[in-house]
């Protein structure tokens, strides 16, 4: 850490700027090094049930506040005899044992959603199994003390796509509100299908009703309560209603080789759809894109404002709120990965 002080001495810019350089620099350069595979060596500082004093790597964790304090030192360029925590605080960098725990945290929380294929999947997933109640490895330790050990994952797997492979579906996004409208009215699409998924007391619901062209009354619908809102979230809710559109249209007659408009009043799960990525729900929504694909009826999806007195997307907004409640359709309507 000498190098930042050298560093600060050499350069010729003013203070404030010099300071935000430094920082920059610590967190930028320094500390990734200092966190490089820590969760291989590193056993935060804890207090075992009735011990006097605390087990882990205390004598590497002082070791390594020394090395910051050099930092903040070198960024506010205050005296040597000031406050290590006071320093950190006009520094604006976090306690060192913070950083660290976040770092075994989220190589931890890495660590238990490798792939199968992967050589350590079995011996994280022994670690989680069973804990030996002495001499525990770090990530037995960290498990426990991260409250891992029982907490699912979601893998998020990594998506490749062809450059040259395009969607057989078509989407659409109005650049405004009003524009939404507007062409929902102007659609002559053979069917439309609405999808909508909600929050309702905590609980998170999807539907989707489909209307055939010269009808104002609609054909059917499906409704799905996923959960409670701990477990799932609107967008999931919203990449649900999708499926449930293009189950829909798989199940009505008649819409094969004809056109149909799927509305849908989430603009992420539109763009997602055409480009698939490694997030969160994406099972869903690569489910979604792969029914769009499989389809036999010429699909484009579109966006439409929500609550904009349409009156399918209404009828979507009501009944997804009925399913969030729980009433949901049959199980045997849904389609099989729901």
């Amino acid at each position: 850490m000498r190098w930042i002080l050298q560093y600060r001495r050499l350069t010729k810019m003013s203070t404030g700027v010099s300071s935000r350089l430094m920082r920059q620099l610590y967190l930028a350069v320094a500390l990734p090094r200092i966190t490089y595979g820590i969760d291989v060596w590193y056993l935060p500082p804890h207090k075992p049930p009735g011990a006097t004093k605390n087990a882990g790597l205390v004598s590497a964790l002082r070791s390594l506040q020394k090395i910051q304090r050099i930092a903040t030192l070198a960024i506010t360029g205050g005296l040597r005899s000031t406050p290590t925590d006071l320093l950190d605080a006009h520094a604006g960098v976090l306690p060192l044992e913070l950083p660290l725990s976040k770092a075994c945290h989220r190589a931890t929380v890495r660590l238990l959603t490798l792939p199968t294929a992967h050589p350590l999947f079995q011996v994280i997933k022994q670690a989680k199994r069973t804990s030996p109640k002495r001499h525990q490895s770090p990530i037995n330790f960290l498990l426990t003390s991260l409250k891992l050990r029982t907490t699912n994952m979601e893998v998020v797997n990594p998506v490749g796509q062809a450059l040259y492979q395009l969607p057989r579906f078509k989407t659409r996004i109005p650049a405004t509100r009003e524009l939404s409208i507007e062409e929902e009215g102007l659609d002559q699409a053979d069917f439309k299908v609405f999808s909508n998924g909600s929050g309702q007391e905590g609980r998170i619901g999807a539907t989707a009703v489909i209307y055939k062209k010269g009808r104002s009354a609609p054909l059917r619908h499906l409704k799905a309560h996923l959960g409670p809102s701990t477990k799932h979230n609107t967008y999931e809710g919203e990449a649900v209603g999708g499926l449930l559109a293009n189950w829909l249209i798989h199940r009505t007659p008649g819409t094969s080789f004809r056109s149909v408009s799927i509305y849908i009043d989430n603009q992420p799960l539109i763009k997602s759809a055409v480009k698939t990525g490694a997030r969160s729900g994406q099972h869903l929504v690569q489910a979604f894109a792969d029914m769009l694909d499989n389809s036999r009826a010429k699909v484009t999806i579109c966006w439409i404002s929500s609550h904009s007195e349409v009156k399918g997307n209404e009828e979507a907004d009501k009944l997804a709120k009925e399913a969030a409640a729980g009433k949901a359709s049959r199980r045997e309507d849904l389609p099989s990965l729901l």
